[in-house]
């Protein structure tokens, strides 16, 4: 029974597509686990399945994902792999009240002030090192949001 238990219990990296929500990604493998229809493994009624940190739904990306024992580990992954690196493309001039596509337009404003040299400048002073991010104001964060 260990060994069997044992199948079920390690990392993986899954590559999540945009539009899609960490905890979607998470159930759909959930689902797989428990439906499988190997006969060489064991059947399992439940799984404990859960991710190291949840990307934006927005975002694409690799998102780790433990099964069984090994979702007691993911924090300690988290925090030995602190190299991580981002890719944004965004829209200049316009800004959303969620920060995102999704939301209502609150401002827009000219930016051809703005050039790749300028960015190019500025972006390694405000985008490197530690930083804290501040939450959307409709987020799972805030209360009434």
């Amino acid at each position: 029974m260990a060994a069997s238990l044992l199948a079920w219990s390690g990392l993986l990296a899954v590559w999540k597509p945009p539009t899609v929500r960490s905890t979607e990604v998470v159930n759909q493998l959930k689902n797989i686990v428990i439906n499988h229809r190997c006969p060489s493994l064991p059947r399992v009624r439940r799984c404990k399945v859960g991710h190291g940190g949840t990307l934006d739904a927005f975002a694409e990306g690799v998102l780790v994902v433990g099964f069984g024992d090994a979702t007691k580990k993911l924090g300690e992954f988290q925090q030995s792999s602190s190299t991580k690196m981002y890719v944004a493309c965004g829209v200049l001039g316009v800004a959303t009240d969620t920060y995102d596509p999704t939301g209502e337009e609150t401002c827009r404003k000219s930016f051809d002030h703005v050039s790749a040299e300028s960015m190019s400048a500025i972006l390694p002073a405000q985008f490197l090192g530690d930083i804290m991010q501040r939450p959307p104001p409709y987020s799972a964060l805030k209360k009434n949001g």
